[in-house]
């Protein structure tokens, strides 16, 4: 999913996540139409698109990167007190790690964000990289793009 609050043509700032249910994506454009046409000043959550990733599998992918890095540290340390014929198959096993881990993490970062709509205008995106915050009645228009494989299409909802 892909929100788009425009300030002109060719002026945008852009928030991704991964695509909710088309349930949650109606239940969003109405909550953006309605907290754009009230002038509330109140910060309380109206509606929130939760993180697809479990707190389980939150947990294990952090617990895969700290002990993945202990793992890749440890073996690339190695590579230096051991003999030659053994520094292949310890390469071979900082790939390896590397690799699964890696893409485990990366899979949950991409996956692991949650999108949080207040009563005062305020649209939060959370992710590991931190949270990005706009007032969307600063904005002239905002459209929500979705995939067209569930049959849910791009939408304007017009601020201003």
């Amino acid at each position: 999913m892909e929100i788009n609050c425009w300030v002109r043509l060719g002026e945008k700032t852009t928030f991704k996540a991964p695509t909710p249910k088309p349930k949650a994506v109606t239940a969003l454009r109405a909550a953006i139409k309605e907290v754009c046409a009230t002038d509330s000043g109140d910060a309380s959550v109206v509606f929130e698109v939760p993180s697809p990733v479990s707190a389980w599998l939150r947990s294990t992918a952090r617990l895969v990167l700290g002990v993945g890095s202990v793992m890749i540290t440890t073996l690339l340390l190695a590579l230096f007190v051991v003999d030659t014929d053994m520094r292949g198959t310890l390469l071979l096993a900082v790939v390896a790690v590397a690799g699964s881990g890696g893409m485990f993490v990366t899979v949950v970062w991409q996956l692991d964000v949650v999108i949080t709509l207040h009563g005062n205008g305020r649209l939060v995106r959370k992710g590991w990289n931190g949270f990005t915050e706009v007032d969307l009645r600063n904005y002239h228009r905002v459209t929500i793009k979705v995939d067209r494989g569930n049959g849910v299409g791009e939408s304007d909802l017009y601020v201003n």
